[in-house]
């Protein structure tokens, strides 16, 4: 997967968890107990970890771009390492 997948990806991604957001508002509405009242905040705090995690390459993309010509170079001299300054999102949103 290239890098612009990999971000269309996040994208979508983030697009199905506000509607799923959305779904849980609707739910919470029309069934408004207790239960319903904690998943809806756990869907919340989840949707909010994406988005942050998402914000942060967005608000580092120098630092990120950087990173990922790093790995570039590194593949293309024949090395295995990576480097990053800042975490990989694909293993942070997990």
């Amino acid at each position: 997967m290239t890098d612009w997948d990999a971000i269309v990806n996040h994208i979508q991604s983030a697009m199905q968890a506000v509607d799923k957001a959305h779904a849980a508002l609707e739910t919470l509405q029309e069934k408004a107990d207790k239960e319903e009242a904690k998943r809806f905040q756990l869907k919340m705090k989840k949707l909010q970890k994406r988005l942050e995690q998402m914000q942060n390459i967005l608000t580092h993309e120098d630092i990120y771009a950087m990173d990922e010509l790093a790995g570039v170079l590194g593949a293309a001299l024949g090395s295995n390492q990576t480097y990053h300054r800042i975490a990989d999102y694909e293993v942070r949103h997990r």
